[in-house]
């Protein structure tokens, strides 16, 4: 005689609470990520911010620099301030008329400067005329003497890990036109 034996397997059915372990899983796996994304991204921050509070000083000095030699018109020194790159574009005898006829006044009776807004960046460019590596952004306030007030543009680039010009713009409102040449009339050809 042959015996036959049914055997029944139970398999587990899902359940609820089987359900409720997996979502608390991928929920706190999403949470840890996000934690982590957030943690990242205070960091790229504050280190951002920190990076702008240390550079900030050297820009200035530079620009501070090219403003007083400018004023005394040593175009040499003032050229020297600018980046290998920028000078490969700008020829000295463009900065060279920078210091003298109409544009003196951008300089002449220069007091201080403040910088309104400062950015850095990375910068990579196809185009070599362009500024590389660390790139200064800086937009600010000229005052003169008589609280005569301009504005400054700049773009400086970091060169051997020191801070070059690259392009700098400076304006100055008509009344400072004004009071250069009332104190400084123009010599009348005979």
């Amino acid at each position: 005689m042959v015996e036959t034996t049914e055997e029944i397997i139970e398999t587990e059915k899902p359940t609820k609470n089987n359900n409720t372990k997996l979502f608390l899983l991928i929920g706190a796996v999403v949470v840890i990520l996000l934690c982590a994304c957030m943690l990242c991204g205070v960091f790229l921050l504050g280190s951002g911010i920190f990076r702008v509070g240390q550079e900030r000083e050297p820009v200035m000095q530079v620009l501070d620099k090219f403003m007083v030699l400018m004023e005394a018109k040593d175009i040499d020194a003032a050229y020297d301030l600018f980046s290998t790159r920028a000078q490969g574009n700008f020829p000295f005898a463009e900065l060279e008329n920078m210091g003298t006829d109409a544009n003196v006044v951008l300089f002449d009776g220069y007091q201080s400067l403040e910088i309104l807004s400062f950015n850095i960046i990375q910068s990579a460019n196809t185009n070599k005329a362009l500024p590389q590596g660390t790139v200064a952004n800086v937009n600010g306030i000229v005052t003169y003497a008589n609280g005569i007030q301009g504005s400054i543009t700049a773009t400086l680039e970091k060169e051997d890990n020191v801070w070059r010009l690259h392009a700098i713009n400076i304006t100055a409102p008509p009344e400072k036109f004004e009071d250069y040449y009332e104190n400084n009339p123009p010599e009348e050809n005979s």
